[in-house]
């Protein structure tokens, strides 16, 4: 009986010292998973902000690393990749969230007249889609001054959005239009805006001033973090020249300038 009495004491202690060994195991697992994370995101934005500076100072564009030729850093590594987007936009915008477009070549002086706009309003593929409205307010320029129009575009309007000439149609007032489109009431999900250089969506598709999209992946160990950003490859110019401090001759912001 005292055997049996201290093989089932021993049992349980075992039990218990295995039980404490794996919440312990598997608090340091999370410990570390938790402090590689932190370093593979630093290691991502490496990578990212190396990018940017190539690109800001050099003008380089083609920025991409193969995960074959990952940089070390620490005992780590991240790599990246890099495209030039112009043709149209595809994007998502969750709940308020907004997305500006410049539909004017700054190199060419060229425009577009009239924008495309369709979205996925199924619900059960995106959040509340069946609600999501769509907010595009353009600025543009006129001889007198600078100006902006709101359009709101129901999801019904894209329901049935299943050729171009069913999509909703934007026509831009002015010249050099610039616009912002912000999602209302849900989420926007595949969102595509394609420019024309015609009225009502005619003429030739209008090539979007180009986007660089970087996406940089930092490795630790086990651990993956990736951070993504898109920039425009031109310098936008419709903030430039909205205030004056001082200036010794007379100016104007019109397209047409005459003394």
């Amino acid at each position: 009986m005292s055997l049996v009495l201290s093989l089932l004491v021993m049992s349980a202690i075992l039990i218990s010292v295995i039980s404490a060994a794996n919440i312990i195991f598997r608090e340091l697992r999370l410990t570390g998973t938790g402090q590689r994370g932190i370093q593979s995101f630093y290691a991502a934005e490496s990578g990212l902000e190396q990018a940017l500076y190539a690109f800001r100072v050099f003008g380089k564009t083609d920025l991409t690393i193969t995960q074959g030729n990952a940089v070390r850093i620490g005992s780590g590594q991240w790599w990246r990749q890099s495209s030039v987007t112009i043709k149209e936009l595809d994007a998502t915008l969750s709940q308020n969230d907004t997305k500006e477009i410049v539909l004017y070549d700054i190199d060419s002086g060229s425009q577009a007249e009239s924008m495309v706009v369709s979205w996925n309003t199924d619900p059960s593929y995106c959040r509340r889609a069946d609600f999501a409205w769509m907010e595009i307010v353009q600025s543009y320029w006129t001889d007198a001054g600078t100006r902006s129009q709101r359009t709101l575009i129901s999801p019904e309007e894209v329901q049935d959005c299943i050729s171009q000439a069913k999509c909703p149609i934007v026509n831009f007032i002015g010249t050099y239009p610039y616009v912002r489109l912000r999602a209302l009431y849900g989420d926007i999900c595949n969102l595509n805006v394609r420019a024309y250089e015609g009225a009502d969506g005619s003429g030739a598709q209008f090539e979007l001033p180009s986007q660089l999209e970087i996406t940089s992946i930092g490795e630790m160990g086990d651990t993956v973090q990736t951070l993504s950003v898109t920039v425009p490859t031109q310098a936008a110019q419709f903030n430039a020249f909205d205030y004056t401090i001082f200036s010794e001759k007379s100016f104007c912001k019109n397209v047409v300038c005459e003394e």
